[in-house]
């Protein structure tokens, strides 16, 4: 019982996990399919060379940082709305609105 409970937190986790990132990568204007460029790291590991080791990690910490300072599109693109309009800053979202 205990290890069923902890098997549907960890694919809850991980679901809430890979939902945040695609809504991340809508909001830079790519598209989910991108998740999968967060899986190449792990392969560079299975290299006997360390350099390659390495070249896989500085690609894992660059995509990390490019996610979380990279600015999101201005305005609307073509997954919606912006999420936050300045000029409806404060006012509750439309119904309908992913927001």
């Amino acid at each position: 019982m205990k290890q069923a409970l902890i098997a549907a937190g960890f694919v809850a986790a991980a679901w809430v996990g890979i939902v945040t990132l695609i809504r991340r990568l809508y909001d830079l204007d790519l598209s989910g399919w991108w998740l999968l460029v967060t899986f190449l790291q792990p392969l560079f590991n299975n290299f006997p060379s360390l350099i390659v080791q390495g070249v896989g990690s500085l690609f894992a910490i660059s995509w990390s940082f490019y996610l979380l300072f990279k600015s999101g599109t201005p305005g609307d693109n073509r997954f919606g709305p912006a999420p936050v309009n300045p000029a409806n800053a404060g006012q509750p979202a439309p119904a309908g609105s992913h927001a």
